[in-house]
Protein backbone atom coordinates (compact mmCIF):
# COMPACT_ATOMS: atom_id res chain seq x y z
CA UNK A 1 0.00 0.00 0.00
CA UNK A 2 1.11 3.35 -0.70
CA UNK A 3 2.56 5.28 2.22
CA UNK A 4 0.66 8.56 1.46
CA UNK A 5 -2.53 6.51 1.27
CA UNK A 6 -2.01 4.32 4.51
CA UNK A 7 -1.38 7.65 5.92
CA UNK A 8 -4.33 9.70 4.41
CA UNK A 9 -6.50 6.47 5.99
CA UNK A 10 -5.13 6.89 9.83
CA UNK A 11 -6.78 10.02 10.25
CA UNK A 12 -9.86 9.27 8.04
CA UNK A 13 -10.30 5.72 10.40
CA UNK A 14 -9.45 8.21 13.72
CA UNK A 15 -12.36 10.44 12.60
CA UNK A 16 -14.57 7.67 12.10
CA UNK A 17 -13.53 5.98 15.79
CA UNK A 18 -14.58 8.79 17.48
CA UNK A 19 -18.20 8.73 15.73
CA UNK A 20 -18.51 5.57 16.63
CA UNK A 21 -17.89 6.76 19.96
CA UNK A 22 -19.80 9.22 20.22
CA UNK A 23 -23.21 6.59 19.01
CA UNK A 24 -21.73 4.24 21.82
CA UNK A 25 -20.33 1.91 19.98
CA UNK A 26 -17.04 0.28 21.55
CA UNK A 27 -14.04 0.26 19.61
CA UNK A 28 -13.18 -3.45 19.46
CA UNK A 29 -10.29 -4.98 17.67
CA UNK A 30 -12.62 -6.26 15.07
CA UNK A 31 -14.78 -3.43 14.76
CA UNK A 32 -11.12 -1.49 13.88
CA UNK A 33 -10.31 -4.54 11.37
CA UNK A 34 -13.50 -4.18 9.83
CA UNK A 35 -13.15 -0.67 9.89
CA UNK A 36 -9.83 -0.66 8.01
CA UNK A 37 -10.82 -3.03 5.44
CA UNK A 38 -14.01 -1.08 4.07
CA UNK A 39 -11.89 2.25 3.99
CA UNK A 40 -8.98 0.44 2.15
CA UNK A 41 -11.24 -2.08 0.09
CA UNK A 42 -13.49 0.87 -2.13
CA UNK A 43 -14.72 -2.13 -4.26
CA UNK A 44 -18.05 -2.77 -2.52
CA UNK A 45 -16.28 -5.96 -0.11
CA UNK A 46 -19.40 -8.69 0.09
CA UNK A 47 -19.75 -9.64 3.74
CA UNK A 48 -18.13 -12.73 2.36
CA UNK A 49 -15.02 -11.22 1.31
CA UNK A 50 -14.48 -9.50 4.37
CA UNK A 51 -14.83 -12.49 6.62
CA UNK A 52 -12.46 -14.49 3.96
CA UNK A 53 -9.86 -12.10 4.06
CA UNK A 54 -9.96 -11.22 8.42
CA UNK A 55 -10.84 -14.76 9.38
CA UNK A 56 -7.14 -15.25 8.36
CA UNK A 57 -6.32 -12.91 11.47
CA UNK A 58 -9.33 -13.25 13.52
CA UNK A 59 -10.32 -16.64 13.67
CA UNK A 60 -13.46 -16.55 15.30
CA UNK A 61 -14.52 -13.82 13.35
CA UNK A 62 -18.48 -14.79 12.29
CA UNK A 63 -20.33 -13.88 9.07
CA UNK A 64 -22.85 -12.49 11.37
CA UNK A 65 -20.48 -10.34 13.62
CA UNK A 66 -19.46 -8.86 10.33
CA UNK A 67 -23.29 -8.24 9.05
CA UNK A 68 -24.03 -6.62 12.59
CA UNK A 69 -20.97 -4.27 12.16
CA UNK A 70 -21.41 -2.84 9.26
CA UNK A 71 -25.00 -2.49 10.06
CA UNK A 72 -23.79 -0.80 12.61
CA UNK A 73 -21.90 1.69 10.43
CA UNK A 74 -24.64 2.45 8.00
CA UNK A 75 -26.57 3.69 11.40
CA UNK A 76 -23.58 5.80 11.73
CA UNK A 77 -23.23 7.07 8.59
CA UNK A 78 -19.95 5.41 7.71
CA UNK A 79 -20.82 3.31 5.16
CA UNK A 80 -24.44 2.01 3.04
CA UNK A 81 -25.32 -0.94 2.60
CA UNK A 82 -26.08 -2.52 -0.95
CA UNK A 83 -27.99 -5.09 -1.57
CA UNK A 84 -26.41 -7.71 -4.31
CA UNK A 85 -28.77 -10.50 -5.11
CA UNK A 86 -27.91 -12.58 -1.95
CA UNK A 87 -24.78 -10.83 -0.63
CA UNK A 88 -24.57 -7.55 1.34
CA UNK A 89 -21.58 -5.08 0.06
CA UNK A 90 -20.06 -2.25 1.93
CA UNK A 91 -19.72 1.10 0.50
CA UNK A 92 -17.25 3.57 2.29
CA UNK A 93 -18.04 6.30 -0.49
CA UNK A 94 -21.48 8.09 1.36
CA UNK A 95 -21.76 10.98 -0.95
CA UNK A 96 -25.17 10.49 -2.88
CA UNK A 97 -24.05 8.58 -6.31
CA UNK A 98 -26.02 5.41 -7.77
CA UNK A 99 -24.74 1.71 -8.47
CA UNK A 100 -24.56 -0.50 -11.53
CA UNK A 101 -25.08 -4.13 -10.25
CA UNK A 102 -24.00 -7.14 -13.14
CA UNK A 103 -26.31 -9.52 -12.61
CA UNK A 104 -23.72 -12.17 -14.34
CA UNK A 105 -20.79 -11.79 -11.81
CA UNK A 106 -22.26 -9.68 -9.11
CA UNK A 107 -19.69 -6.86 -9.59
CA UNK A 108 -20.79 -3.29 -8.70
CA UNK A 109 -19.91 -0.19 -10.19
CA UNK A 110 -20.43 3.05 -9.05
CA UNK A 111 -22.43 5.71 -11.49
CA UNK A 112 -23.02 9.22 -10.85
CA UNK A 113 -26.32 10.18 -9.03
CA UNK A 114 -29.29 11.15 -11.39
CA UNK A 115 -31.32 13.78 -9.32
CA UNK A 116 -34.55 13.01 -9.72
CA UNK A 117 -37.02 16.82 -10.59
CA UNK A 118 -39.84 18.07 -8.41
CA UNK A 119 -39.09 14.69 -6.27
CA UNK A 120 -40.42 16.63 -3.41
CA UNK A 121 -43.63 17.52 -4.74
CA UNK A 122 -44.06 14.36 -6.34
CA UNK A 123 -44.15 13.06 -3.13
CA UNK A 124 -45.39 15.45 -0.67
CA UNK A 125 -46.51 14.71 2.67
CA UNK A 126 -43.50 12.18 2.68
CA UNK A 127 -40.01 12.57 4.72
CA UNK A 128 -37.38 11.58 2.42
CA UNK A 129 -34.52 10.16 4.46
CA UNK A 130 -32.02 8.58 1.85
CA UNK A 131 -32.64 7.55 -2.04
CA UNK A 132 -30.29 4.87 -3.56
CA UNK A 133 -30.47 4.41 -7.11
CA UNK A 134 -29.49 0.97 -8.73
CA UNK A 135 -29.04 -0.12 -12.31
CA UNK A 136 -28.71 -3.72 -12.90
CA UNK A 137 -28.26 -5.25 -15.97
CA UNK A 138 -25.00 -7.35 -17.64
CA UNK A 139 -21.25 -5.30 -17.37
CA UNK A 140 -19.18 -4.44 -19.74
CA UNK A 141 -16.49 -7.42 -19.06
CA UNK A 142 -19.32 -10.19 -18.78
CA UNK A 143 -20.73 -9.14 -22.12
CA UNK A 144 -17.18 -9.39 -23.91
CA UNK A 145 -17.24 -12.67 -22.17
CA UNK A 146 -20.23 -13.60 -23.78
CA UNK A 147 -19.94 -12.45 -27.06
CA UNK A 148 -16.61 -14.44 -26.75
CA UNK A 149 -18.41 -17.94 -26.13
CA UNK A 150 -20.70 -17.58 -28.82
CA UNK A 151 -17.62 -17.13 -30.89
CA UNK A 152 -15.97 -19.90 -29.84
Amino acid sequence: MDKNIAIGNKWKIKGLTERLRSKGLAVTKQRMAILDYVTTHENHPTVESIHSDLSRQFGSLSKTTIYNTLKQFADCGIVRLIHNNESICADCITEPHGHFICTRCGGVTNVPYVHIPNIDSLLNGYDIQEAQQYYRGICEACKKKQEYDYIT
